[in-house]
């Protein structure tokens, strides 16, 4: 049961779906440390960004 486990985890790198998980998470960070020096980036930017894939 275990070895079924294991194989069932493995990292699909190939997917889109990961990558554009990745990036939304990156964008947020950028969005954060932005927001402590008081850049501000707004939604829209987000989504043109996020289109751009």
């Amino acid at each position: 049961m275990k070895n079924k486990l294991v194989n069932n985890l493995t990292l699909d790198t190939h997917s889109r779906v990961w990558w554009v998980s990745i990036v939304s998470l990156v964008l947020v960070l950028v969005q954060q440390i932005a927001h402590l020096f008081g850049w501000e980036i707004t939604n829209d930017m987000v989504n043109q960004i996020m289109a751009i894939g």
